[in-house]
């Protein structure tokens, strides 16, 4: 959220292969479709695995929960692969993915 900027709470913990983050944003719904799930702060976890992982996970008001996954493969010293996946509680069936793809 642009008008409150801020990172709420945060706790990090590490080990030989991650690092992970708990923290809280102030939640903006993007538009008026999203409003039920709206909540005063948004409660966040991001991973970073090593090789080269990282995970965010999300929970919004009534249990909405999405994970974004992104793995990155080093080609040569200038081009990579970028893999995303987002996974979702909500919405399951095929015809909301376009919302994920856009």
């Amino acid at each position: 959220n642009a008008e409150k900027p801020k990172v709420m709470e945060m706790k990090s913990t590490r080990d030989t292969w991650e690092t992970t983050c708990n923290f809280r944003i102030h939640n903006k719904p993007m538009n008026k479709m999203w409003e039920w799930t709206s909540v005063p702060s948004v409660p966040v976890e991001a991973k970073a695995m090593l090789p080269s992982t990282s995970a965010v996970n999300i929970e919004l008001a009534h249990g909405v929960k999405m994970i974004t996954f992104v793995n990155t493969v080093p080609i040569n010293e200038n081009k990579a692969i970028n893999r995303f996946c987002l996974i979702r509680n909500f919405a399951l069936n095929p015809a909301f993915d376009f919302m994920a793809r856009e």
